[in-house]
């Protein structure tokens, strides 16, 4: 799975991958970064529970909590995915 975005800090999206630890400020700063996505399922696994789990304790109102497209578009088991943001929120959040 791939995608292009251009975030900057302060958007949500930079902030999900600083907590998940896919992007740090300095490879943001690079000017001739090119970040690309290409981790392994268990790793991708534990970015989206690290960003769903800091998405659960920071966002306040929750729009929608019956749908949640971040495990179901990568094809990540429901159960394995809450048990891992379960667990995130748990030990790093």
């Amino acid at each position: 799975m791939s995608a292009v975005f251009d975030i900057k800090p302060g958007d949500l999206l930079f902030e999900f991958a600083s907590t998940a630890e896919i992007l740090t400020p300095d490879i943001w700063l690079d000017e001739k970064r090119r970040l690309v996505n290409d981790l392994e399922p268990k790793d991708m696994e534990l970015a989206t529970a690290r960003a769903l789990a800091f998405d659960r304790k920071f966002t306040k109102t929750v729009l929608m909590p019956e749908h949640d497209d971040a495990g179901f578009i990568q094809s990540i088991d429901a159960e394995k995915l809450e048990a891992l943001v379960k667990q995130e929120l748990e030990d790093r959040i």
